[in-house]
């Protein structure tokens, strides 16, 4: 299916307002096609967000369309934990113990432009993510 042009209409997008850098959005592509691991990440651009069938909050079976960028149920739900699982291959997020014996976080890629825009530290910036007011807006289309 071309996930360019295809309707939006029954899907949604997740979005926070964060106070500095504005609307972020749940982004995911599958990389099942070419064998390596789904991505999950946090973006500004509204045409790069991960489109979930409306109603996934209280249906967890609800299933994605065939779109490489859609979500389903189940995905959303873990969203966040996937996310900042440090042990998901590619992750953007890992801890560390500095020379104090204190829990560190790093960022990068994606997770760590957007972290620093945000001009927060590194643990502000995951505390942001993880209490955010992810809500549903309804996709729009992506075509160009």
């Amino acid at each position: 299916m071309d996930d360019e042009n295809r309707s939006p209409v029954g899907y949604v997008v997740v979005v926070a307002e964060h106070p500095i850098v504005g609307r972020i959005f749940w982004t995911y592509f599958d990389e099942s096609e070419v064998n390596a691991p789904d991505y999950y990440g946090l973006t500004t651009n509204p045409k790069s967000a991960a489109w979930i069938p409306a109603g996934w909050r209280d249906d967890r079976n609800l299933y994605g369309g065939c779109g490489y960028r859609d979500l389903n149920a189940w995905d959303g739900r873990r969203f966040l934990h996937v996310l900042l699982d440090e042990f998901r291959l590619y992750s953007e997020y890992r801890t560390d113990v500095d020379d104090e014996g204190q829990l560190t976080e790093h960022l990068s890629g994606g997770l760590g432009q957007l972290h620093l825009q945000s001009g927060q530290s590194e643990e502000d910036f995951v505390r942001w993510i993880w209490t955010a007011e992810w809500s549903d807006e309804p996709a729009e289309g992506r075509a160009e």
